[in-house]
């Protein structure tokens, strides 16, 4: 048997309704003896392990199927770096599909290549408008080995878990490990291995198929106050980060676009989040107690934010937070 090029991890709860859709996608016969698919099932209570025992009876040397209690998505990811046996690791999840053409040519891309991260463009696909937004990197140069400051230089922005393939060596032996019962833990997935990644590759496949849209999904509004806890949780982590990467590269290119990552997004998504909060009161407290507590993880950064909205709440303990809870209704909570 051919060694295994590429593992793709679909995390799958309650996912029996896109599986059809999801795991054809990344079956064909050009690349099926050079890919292993690791299907795992996080404690669904629906047909989703039913369904991908079918599959993996279809494509025995291809899918394999992990059945674990339900531990959330970065416990899927961990379980699919543990049991990996590909070159490089890729996580498609369920409810998301691929370019099956491009995802043959990555995987033949990939037969050749020794870095430690590859880049790859990907389609934003909104559910209900049906419009597809592709996110690519047009300053990047098409097959050329780079450094990984290089890359992100570059790019000038973090690529996101789509975009994203690593080598397994890298996840495996620096013990990459996601928090687990957690949501948004995507940014963990595609930032804990940043101390560690030195060499990189950009291709230009627009592999991935990203559903937006969708109520259930954890990025939706509703839910992004729902399990505000959990965001604020990942920020934390990723400050955490930063600070180490900070001192192990203290000029390089990776430090300034994590740090940009920080104060661009994640800082102001979560002040955004408390004034989505339905009570103005707890909403302020929550901001305050955030802000406190990135502060005393690292407090340079926090002088460091540009967002206007956020200076303006930090004033006066908080005083501005109706004033702008009221300006922001009806607007996007990113």
């Amino acid at each position: 048997m051919m060694s295994k090029i590429l593992t793709i991890t679909v995390p799958s709860y309650h996912t029996e309704q896109y599986m059809d859709a999801c795991l054809p996608t990344l079956l064909n016969e050009k690349i099926n003896d050079r890919l292993e698919i690791l299907i795992v099932n996080d404690g669904s209570t629906d047909g989703t392990l039913e369904k991908a025992r079918t599959y993996e009876r279809q494509f025995p040397d291809t899918i394999r199927v992990i059945d674990k209690k339900n531990g959330g998505h970065g416990s899927t990811i961990n379980k699919g770096i543990e049991l990996a046996t590909g070159k490089y690791f890729k996580v498609v999840d369920g409810d998301d599909w691929v370019n099956t053409d491009q995802l043959v040519r990555l995987v033949e891309d990939l037969q050749d290549l020794d870095v430690d991260i590859v880049i790859t463009p990907y389609e934003d696909h909104n559910m209900d408008t049906k419009e597809i937004k592709v996110q690519d990197f047009p300053h990047q140069k098409a097959g050329v080995l780079v450094s990984y400051d290089q890359l992100l230089k570059e790019a000038d922005r973090l690529p996101m878990m789509h975009a994203t393939t690593f080598k397994t060596a890298i996840l495996k032996e620096n013990a990459i490990h996601i928090d687990e019962k957690m949501f948004y833990v995507d940014m963990e997935y595609i930032t804990f291995p940043m101390p560690f990644l030195q060499t990189a590759c950009y291709l230009p496949h627009r592999v991935y198929c990203y559903r937006m849209g969708t109520a259930e999904q954890s990025v939706n509004p509703a839910n992004f106050v729902k399990n505000r806890e959990m965001h604020r949780q990942v920020t934390y982590q990723l400050v955490n980060l930063y600070n180490q990467i900070e001192k192990e590269y203290p000029s390089a290119t990776r430090t300034q676009i994590l740090k940009k990552q920080l104060l661009d997004h994640e800082f102001i998504l979560d002040t955004h989040i408390c004034l989505y909060v339905d009570d103005a009161k707890q909403g302020r407290q929550e901001f305050l107690d955030y802000q406190k507590r990135i502060k005393e993880l690292n407090p340079q950064l926090w002088k460091e934010l540009s967002s206007k909205k956020v200076k303006l709440l930090s004033v006066a303990n908080g005083l501005f937070f109706p004033l702008l809870k009221v300006y922001m209704r009806g607007k996007a909570i990113r």
